[in-house]
């Protein structure tokens, strides 16, 4: 059940700051993660109300699988529910975002570069602080069918190299 999912991601996220603020002060507690994209946008905004009124956390994240002007609608949607509760001093950051590929046989650097541009731009519009994504040169497979985004070797993080697009 989606409410049950919630209820244990924010126990054991709460649970988590304790531990990580009692090793280190200092330390900077991330939550979130979840993607729209892959939640409806109610669900995610659902998660977001619940996470803002029950969770410790000193940074937010979310993820972004849409368009431009989805990530800015979306990225204020969750900056304005933030707010809503008091939050405005925690900041939000965009963790990941797909470069969408409508013909991935002939996506350039120069495509990405530009599909990048925009939604990153998107989101620190929306209210995003931080905007994070990354893609390798190992990454030889432009052919992703499912989501139109590239596929990550997490087993050989030593060889990865940045796409020109995404330096």
């Amino acid at each position: 059940d989606y409410w049950e999912k919630v209820e244990d991601y924010v126990a054991e996220a709460n649970a988590a700051f304790e531990v990580i603020r009692e090793e280190d002060p200092g330390a900077r507690v991330w939550v979130g993660e979840y993607a729209f994209g892959r939640f409806n946008f109610d669900q995610a905004m659902a998660w977001t109300t619940y996470v803002a009124e029950h969770a410790s956390f000193d940074i937010h994240s979310i993820h972004h699988f849409n368009t431009p002007a989805q990530v800015l609608s979306f990225t204020k949607a969750v900056r304005q529910t933030l707010n809503q509760f008091g939050l405005s001093e925690k900041p939000l950051a965009v963790t990941a975002m797909s470069v969408f590929v409508a013909n991935p046989a002939h996506y350039t650097e120069e495509m990405q570069a530009a599909s990048l541009h925009d939604v990153y731009t998107s989101a620190w519009a929306g209210g995003a602080e931080y905007a994070m994504w990354f893609a390798g040169t190992q990454w030889p497979d432009l052919q992703d069918k499912k989501y139109g985004v590239f596929r990550y070797d997490f087993g050989v993080p030593d060889k990865v190299v940045p796409r020109i697009a995404y330096k």
